[in-house]
Parts: C-alpha cells; sequence; structure tokens
C-alpha cells in the first residue's frame, strides 16, 4: 500500500478511469501496492507485465503502449456519466 497516509486517503477521490500498470519485476511498486490502488480508485483497470522491471514503457515499449491505447479506446467507448 502507498507509504503516505495522505495519498492513500486521496484514492478514493479519484472517479476517472484509471490503468494501473505493473510489471512483475518491479522492486519499487510491487503487486500488493498495485493491488491496493486499484481496489481504492473506482473505475480501475490493473495490468501486469511480465518480464520487465519498474520501467515497463522502456523496456517493453510496444507492449506498454498497446495496453494503453486498449484501455483509451474502451474508456472513449465507454465513458461514464459517475
Amino acid at each position: 500500500m502507498p507509504h503516505k497516509p495522505l495519498a492513500r486517503k486521496r484514492l478514493k477521490v479519484i472517479h476517472v478511469p484509471t490503468l494501473i500498470v505493473i510489471s512483475d519485476k518491479d522492486k519499487a511498486f510491487n503487486i500488493n501496492i498495485a493491488q491496493y490502488v486499484c481496489k481504492n480508485i473506482k473505475n480501475s483497470k490493473k495490468f501486469v507485465m511480465s518480464d520487465c522491471g519498474h520501467l515497463p514503457f522502456v523496456e517493453k515499449p510496444q507492449e506498454f503502449n498497446k495496453y494503453v491505447l486498449d484501455f483509451l479506446s474502451f474508456s472513449i467507448q465507454n465513458p461514464s456519466c459517475d
């Protein structure tokens, strides 16, 4: 879970579609933190990239971009009225 209490409290006020990309070998932002963040942001989606560390957009840019574009496309086609 995020280290700072204020950050934890503020997650619940985020109401825009949010993509959380985590890497399976990331030591700074591990899967437990990603799960906590995902559970506490309404309309969030988590994707775990394999075989990369803290910079998946550098290590696997094509795969990263595909998931970001898919997420954006879905969000645009399915807007929320909340």
